[in-house]
């Protein structure tokens, strides 16, 4: 929120476990790796840090600039995020080991790993998708839409029988 942390709480009684701290600005990203193990925290500057949870410790941090989403890989402790440059980074937790896809020059608004685990979806400001290779790191494919309903586009939802859905300024169903 405005006051630069996050919070963890155990649902089950609402106990707070831990605060995130550290921030130098609001934090607008939020989300936990798929087993739980790890949450991770986004400023709107872009520093981004991890956290393990059992130990309530910061384990890793980076910053990348004006920051417009995370999202965890659904299988493994990877970490994807779009920053306003029209970039898209991935990063192995905790090794921080890093790929960087570079789209075009506008913001990576939303993205989405796919249900395999093998390519990401990200949408972009100027309205067009780009498919992206996880271990190759090459653009698939790009999609653009219907001529007359260009806009940013604002989500991506990805399902496991291979639809995909963008909501923004362009509407389209893709299946992949």
């Amino acid at each position: 929120g405005e006051d630069d942390k996050a919070f963890v709480w155990r649902v089950s009684d609402g106990e707070l476990l831990f605060e995130c701290t550290g921030h130098k600005d609001s934090v607008t990203c939020v989300g936990f790796s798929y087993d739980s193990t790890f949450v991770a925290t986004g400023d709107m500057g872009g520093f981004i840090k991890v956290w393990r949870v059992a130990a309530k410790e910061e384990i890793w941090s980076f910053e990348v600039g004006d920051l417009e989403w995370t999202e965890w890989h659904p299988q493994f402790p990877v970490l994807l995020a779009g920053t306003a440059d029209g970039n898209c980074w991935m990063w192995k937790i905790p090794s921080g080991e890093c790929k960087t896809f570079q789209g075009p020059n506008c913001p990576a608004t939303c993205g989405c790993v796919l249900p395999d685990g093998r390519r990401v979806v990200v949408g972009y400001e100027d309205g067009t998708v780009r498919i992206w290779d996880l271990k190759q790191g090459n653009s698939l494919h790009v999609l653009k839409g219907n001529e007359g309903h260009q806009g940013p586009l604002t989500c991506v939802a990805c399902q496991a029988d291979k639809f995909c859905n963008w909501k923004g300024g362009v509407r389209f169903q893709g299946r992949g």
